[in-house]
């Protein structure tokens, strides 16, 4: 129950009210039930949500973090006088690890949450401490399959080690072809085979554990392109949401999939921006865009997007 309603509300608190389906094929209104201010939500711009291992849905907004039982939502917000507060209010980022720690990260610093004490650890970037995050602002936050936690800022990629809490970064050297390839780091995803990949403002790099070298994806419609969002579905094909659109990874090229000029697909008659993507139990791809909500249904061919109605409570 609880996981349908991580689904609902992962699409919803994205794209409130009713929306209008359209498709090559099909025409249908979908109804959703409106969770906002009015319930308790702290704020309506979300920027993340995720359900965790005891079933409550954690919502990162612009004014706080909420944690939603299904009925009512606990708001967490930063207290200057209270040091185990969360460090800020605008939540970009939720990941849950291996260890079922859930971590935080804000405009200003990165949290876990201790369940136990209902209180939060916070990292943050010390201009004089090499074992500090090389930014405050968290874009993105992945474990690999060693256990290690590895945070995206706006200014570098961070390697943090739960064991014996030391922090390794990664900065682009304009010298060095193998480091990162830009300093902004959107999106990180290590696939079934423990290959991490990171999505940055220039584009896609895959990380090499045993050199420590960064290998930039040098393929159509990826390269110097912000890569925005990475997904690996059942099928161990990667999806590649850009500034500029959608695109499928096997090996080291790449298909576009959306396309970025006019075609017969309803939307995609200029370049869209894929900020979130999701398969779901039927192996549809779920896509939140620049433009609203998609449905994909690749064995079909087919693509049906979902419009706000703003009249239409």
């Amino acid at each position: 129950m609880m996981k349908a309603l991580s689904r609902i509300l992962s699409l919803y608190l994205l794209f409130p009210s009713i929306i209008f389906a359209h498709s090559n094929s099909e025409l249908s209104v979908m109804k959703f039930n409106r969770i906002s201010i009015e319930q308790g939500l702290s704020q309506v711009t979300v920027y993340s949500l995720i359900q965790d291992y005891r079933g409550f849905i954690w919502v990162g907004t612009m004014d706080g973090l909420n944690k939603y039982d299904g009925y009512d939502f606990t708001v967490y917000r930063q207290s200057p006088f209270d040091s185990t507060s969360i460090s800020n209010n605008r939540v970009r980022v939720l990941f849950e690890d291996s260890q079922q720690t859930l971590w935080v990260g804000t405009d200003n610093g990165l949290n876990n949450y201790n369940p136990d004490t209902d209180t939060f650890t916070s990292f943050m970037h010390v201009s004089d401490d090499r074992n500090s995050l090389s930014d405050n602002l968290i874009q993105a936050i992945c474990e690999d399959q060693h256990g290690l936690i590895w945070i995206g800022t706006a200014r570098g990629l961070n390697r943090f080690d739960p064991v014996t809490g030391l922090i390794k970064r990664f900065i682009n050297n304009p010298d060095d072809m193998n480091t990162l390839i830009n300093n902004s780091v959107n999106s990180i995803f290590c696939d079934h085979n423990n290959i991490l990949w990171i999505g940055t403002a220039g584009g896609l790099q895959k990380y090499d554990n045993v050199s420590g070298a960064f290998q930039t994806i040098a393929a159509r419609g990826i390269i110097n392109t912000a890569v925005l969002s990475i997904y690996e579905d059942r099928e161990k094909m990667l999806w590649i949401g850009t500034s500029q659109g959608l695109h499928v990874l096997n090996n080291t090229q790449t298909s576009a999939l959306i396309p970025n000029d006019k075609s017969d697909l309803p939307g995609f008659s200029q370049p869209i921006a894929v900020h979130h993507i999701l398969e779901d139990h039927i192996r549809n791809i779920w896509l939140a865009t620049s433009s609203g909500l998609y449905k994909l249904q690749p064995g079909e061919n087919k693509v049906s997007r979902f419009s706000n109605i703003p009249d239409d409570p």
